[in-house]
């Protein structure tokens, strides 16, 4: 049974476990005890992002992001790196880089902003 309810920035509530946040995360803190069933706003995930965000926060086969709409992947590819799902990141990467012909100012904000070199030069590339 969940012990927390994360909210989507749309108001969508999912059920979840502090310790999967802790233990697949360097963003949820593992010795916080959740009131019970207490709501943890995330506002940057909407209710198409955040559950594939929590799929990547437990024990299961990660879900396939090939056919995910571009916003959703910048949700979800911006969430992995601010809570340090590292086990998603570099899917999430290798996502964007795979839509960089498309969204070229997009990805090359995101290689910017979190230190993805080769990707930045290749959007920068694209981009001008």
């Amino acid at each position: 049974d969940a012990d927390v309810v994360l909210v989507s920035s749309d108001g969508h509530r999912f059920g979840a476990h502090c310790r999967n946040l802790g233990e697949f995360t360097g963003g949820f803190p593992l010795h916080i005890t959740p009131a019970n069933k207490e709501e943890v706003p995330m506002p940057d995930l909407d209710s198409e992002a955040l559950p594939l965000f929590l799929q990547y926060v437990h024990h299961h086969r990660q879900p396939d992001l090939s056919n995910v709409g571009f916003t959703t992947l910048m949700q979800l590819a911006e969430a992995v790196e601010k809570y340090d799902v590292f086990s998603a990141t570099e899917i999430c990467k290798v996502q964007m880089a795979s839509r960089v012909q498309h969204y070229s100012v997009e990805v090359f904000q995101y290689a910017s902003k979190h230190g993805y070199r080769k990707l930045l030069d290749n959007a920068g590339l694209i981009a001008v």
